[in-house]
């Protein structure tokens, strides 16, 4: 029976990284934090003003800490899993220079929220502040089994995450994307993380995927690539993955009146309507392939030239879309001798309408008999323009048959 993914489309935002280190971005949303302390003590003052009892304001540095610490337990008094109150609660201990206290409220965190990641990412930190790089991976890998991409969204740390993935080094402009698309092999891929515009380029980029197992299931060969984690997790490092299809970027522009590496299209409409255009995206300009359609012109496609495909093999499709008032699809028709009746085409995203950019991606298995497969890229149905960027096909392997 054939195993197609096409009932699995995704549509995703990417997490961006920043410069700055979480711990840096928890620092800055402290401080208002802290200030908010020192507020409710001097509103207490203003509050029982003319009153027997006048409360007496912290004056020295020891004392407004001490104040903090107390309002953040009182937080946490009523609320065990909030995370700013641990959060604010750990850096007055800082301030206070206790640092077991520091390490303690973390565990404290832990027992409360055990199933979150934040606790361990807390855990994390402070161990990697305090020099102790053991203790510090090892809380960075409890908190990625977890849940890993929420984690990658706030964890900059590139060498401490080349050590939890136990890798040399990860290339530091890699974006993490979410996916959560189960296999009917019950594998979960959760996310990846990888530099797509080299991908959409033609060149070789680090891609790490994330793969959530069945219960006590490892991966049918387990090479080099493969990185165990605890809760069925699995991280699969790929140093050198490489998209299958030309100019996935449209920056090599037009020739013979299409772009590069899409010479072809399923429809017959007016050439015109295919073309490259320059437009924004993530605030930069970027070539871009435009299926202009209009009143004569409602179907309109880029089809990719035909590349090799190989049997066993799992392919990570996506790109970006713009399609305002269109009808957007990106997806793949499958070249060979296909069981009978069966469909050559599917898509990883259809239907597609979007004001904004929107990143999309899936996963994609040959059919049997598939040797070869090409990229269809379709304005379908509609008399408005739509976009397409940075697309690429990804050969992955696969976790299990």
């Amino acid at each position: 029976m054939s195993e197609q993914y096409d009932s699995f489309s995704q549509e995703n935002r990417p997490v961006g990284h920043s410069p700055a280190s979480f711990a840096g971005h928890r620092f800055i949303w402290l401080l208002p934090v802290l200030v908010g302390v020192l507020l409710i003590i001097a509103g207490s003052f203003w509050l029982y003003q003319g009153k027997r009892s006048t409360p007496k304001l912290p004056t020295t540095r020891e004392e407004v800490v001490a104040a903090a610490i107390a309002e953040f337990e009182k937080a946490l008094d009523r609320e065990p899993g909030l995370r700013e109150a641990y959060a604010g609660l750990s850096k007055a201990y800082e301030l206070k220079g206790d640092m077991r206290a520091v390490e303690s409220v973390w565990r404290r965190a832990l027992q409360t929220n055990p199933d979150q990641t934040w606790p361990y990412i807390g855990l994390a930190e402070f161990y990697s502040a305090q020099g102790m790089n053991s203790e510090a991976r090892n809380a960075l890998r409890q908190a990625l089994a977890i849940e890993p991409v929420s984690v990658l969204q706030e964890w900059d740390a590139d060498d401490l995450l080349a050590e939890a993935l136990g890798v040399a080094r990860v290339d530091p402009a890699a974006v993490v994307y979410g996916v959560g698309q189960m296999l009917r092999n019950g594998w979960m891929l959760l996310g990846y993380r990888t530099d797509e515009a080299k991908l959409a380029r033609g060149e070789s980029a680090e891609l790490i995927l994330f793969w959530r197992a069945p219960s006590n299931q490892h991966p049918d060969e387990e090479d080099g690539s493969w990185r165990a984690f605890d809760n069925d997790l699995w991280a699969q490092v790929l140093p050198s993955a490489r998209s299958v299809i030309d100019n996935g970027d449209f920056e090599q522009g037009m020739i013979d009146g299409a772009p590069l590496g899409f010479s072809k299209s399923i429809y017959k409409e007016d050439p015109s309507v295919r073309q490259v255009r320059t437009m924004e995206r993530n605030g930069e300009l970027t070539q871009v392939g435009a299926l202009a359609n209009n009143e004569q012109n409602i179907n309109a496609s880029f089809v990719s030239n035909a590349f090799k495909v190989k049997q066993g093999q799992l392919y990570l499709q996506g790109g970006w879309i713009k399609a305002p008032q269109g009808n957007a699809f990106l997806g793949y028709r499958w070249i060979g001798s296909l069981p009978e009746g069966a469909r050559a085409y599917a898509y990883v995203a259809s239907k597609v309408q979007t004001e904004e950019w929107r990143h999309v991606v899936g996963v994609a298995k040959p059919l049997p008999g598939s040797r070869a497969a090409e990229i269809w890229l379709l304005n379908f149905k509609s008399a408005a323009p739509v976009a397409f960027d940075d697309v690429f096909f990804v050969p992955i392997g696969q976790p299990a048959d």
